[in-house]
This record gives C-alpha cells, structure tokens and sequence, in this order.
C-alpha cells in the first residue's frame, strides 16, 4: 500500500520503507479524502456488527479530526491505540500513523 505525507511511505507487511519526495497539495487531499471515504465503509460494516459502540465512537473521533484544518495529532494518537484491539483494521491504522507521522509507541 502506498499513501502520501509530504513523503512517500510504503508498507510491505510489516516492514516499512520511507522514501523521500515532494507531491502536491492535490496529492495530500486526495490521500486524506481516501482516508475518510475508508472510516465511512468500516462505519458501515465493522462497527454494525459489534456489540459495544467502541469503535464506532473511535472512528467518528477519526473522522472528525481528519476534518479540521489542524487535526490534534494526540487526538488521532489516542483514537489509533483504540484500533489496537481490531486486528482487521492494523493495516489501515499503519498507513494512517504513516500519513500524519506518527511513530509507534
């Protein structure tokens, strides 16, 4: 999976590469429009099918710090630490921690 943070970062399993470039405003909003069209599907599937409102409540945080012209990187932090638990969304949290450059803790 490739995405875009100012940087190109590509992800193979769980071995993550970084190679350096310059892409445009257009690039970033576009990756960043990706992103929150993919909260609005796990929305819809994953968090319809779990008993407690935990991952719906953490993706709506998401969503809604993707949204502000300065999203709080601790926000977003906190709300990936809540994705630990599902591992059919680690794939989509690495590429989000890539895309604001957030390191593993």
């Amino acid at each position: 999976m490739m995405f875009v943070s100012k940087r190109l970062s590509v992800i193979f399993g769980e071995f993550k590469t970084v190679v350096i470039g310059y892409f445009t405003i257009v690039d970033y909003k576009q990756v960043k429009e990706h992103f929150l069209k993919e909260i609005i599907v796990f929305k819809r599937t994953l968090a319809d099918q779990l008993e407690n409102d935990e991952l719906l409540v953490t993706l709506d945080v998401l969503e809604a710090e993707m949204r502000l012209s300065n999203p709080r990187i601790p926000v977003i932090r906190g709300m990936l630490a809540n994705l630990e638990t599902y591992s059919e969304l680690k794939e989509f949290k690495l590429r989000l921690m890539g895309y604001y450059n957030i390191k593993n803790s």
